[in-house]
Formats: structure tokens, sequence, C-alpha cells
């Protein structure tokens, strides 16, 4: 994680939890937010728990944008219900 060494405005990750058990994945998460502080972490997932965490999120099917919104928002969607359905 260069993020970690060289400070940023923007961090860009790209699924930064992935092949990490939870724990880890919990930490490395939590080190990115840290890291981001007052700038701009833009992250893409495929784990629907870490979504609470961002202030905007942008959500997309077959590479078309479905949603754009907060997590409370998006909570209330269709498309969140069949996202977590296929997971």
């Amino acid at each position: 994680m260069r993020a970690c060494i060289h400070p940023a405005k923007i961090l860009l990750a790209d699924e930064p939890t992935a092949s990490l058990d939870r724990k880890n994945a919990d930490q490395a998460m939590k080190t990115l937010h840290q890291r981001a502080g007052q700038g701009t972490l833009i992250a893409v997932t495929h784990d629907p728990g870490y979504l609470s965490g961002f202030d905007r999120i942008l959500l997309m099917e077959n590479l078309e944008p479905v949603f754009a919104g907060t997590f409370e928002e998006l909570k209330k969607t269709r498309a969140y219900e069949r996202w977590l359905a296929a997971e």
C-alpha cells in the first residue's frame, strides 16, 4: 500500500480487501480511511460491508451506473437488493 508511505490528496483503491480475511480487511479499510484524512478515497469493492464508511457511493451493473448517493439512500433501492442477492 503505497498510500501508507507517500501522502496523497486522492487515494485510489481497487479491491483493497480482496483475498484478505475479515480482520485484515477491516484493518486495511481503516488504514485507507485514515490516510485519506481530509482528502478523497475512491475504492472499488464487491463487499457491501464497507459501503457505510463512504460519503458517496456509485453502484454499477454491467458497466453502467445504476445508483449514485449515500449508503442510506442505496439501502432503499432494488439495485442494492439485487447486489446483496448476487453475493
